[in-house]
């Protein structure tokens, strides 16, 4: 599967799991730390803004933010759109083929697509299970962004981002195994 359908179909279970969140969950705790659902909503939609502009070959002003505090149903709408246009912005033609100036060096346009991938799909793993759904990434290659996470995440550059290491079960479906890889115990 090509990256940038790996991408959509990852921007489409997430904003799947953003449409199962139900008011009454935005409290609730997640595997991220010390956010809860509405602030995991919130990093998400930041960081998938940023990584858009990226896509679409913009330079962002800045780190990404998180997205301000709404109500429920803004949040989830506007989760669903930073979602379906971070897909847009890394579809579009020539976007992966793009040298993409991280403020610390050159990094390939694929590469950084591939994070991107990574954490639309290990966010939205993680909001499904603060909200008791299944993430719907049955018709996502996330073998490819594992491997992909694998290749670019080195085990110095984990810090606060990623924890370390968990161990999947050996039967455990690819979505289980990429957010064990990222320190989530699936």
């Amino acid at each position: 599967m090509d990256l940038a359908t790996t991408l959509e179909r990852s921007a489409n279970a997430t904003a799947a799991v953003a449409r199962g969140v139900r008011p009454d969950q935005l409290d609730n705790s997640t595997p991220c730390g010390d956010w809860n659902v509405e602030e995991l909503m919130n990093h998400l939609i930041g960081t998938m803004e940023y990584f858009a502009a990226r896509g679409a070959g913009s330079e962002p002003s800045g780190p990404p933010q998180p997205a301000p505090r709404t109500t429920y149903e803004e949040t989830v709408e506007h989760l669903e759109h930073a979602a379906s246009a971070t897909a847009d912005a890394w579809g579009r033609p020539g976007a992966l083929e793009q040298t993409i100036e991280t403020g610390s060096g050159k990094m390939p346009a694929s590469a950084m697509a591939t994070m991107v991938a990574s954490e639309i799909l290990t966010h939205g793993w993680d909001l499904a299970k603060a909200t008791g759904q299944r993430m719907p990434a049955d018709d996502v290659d996330v073998d490819q962004v594992l491997a992909g996470m694998k290749q670019n995440l080195k085990p110095e550059a984990r810090g606060q981002g990623f924890g370390p290491e968990m161990q999947a079960p050996r039967d455990a479906p690819p979505i289980d195994r990429l957010a064990a890889f990222l320190g989530r115990k699936p």
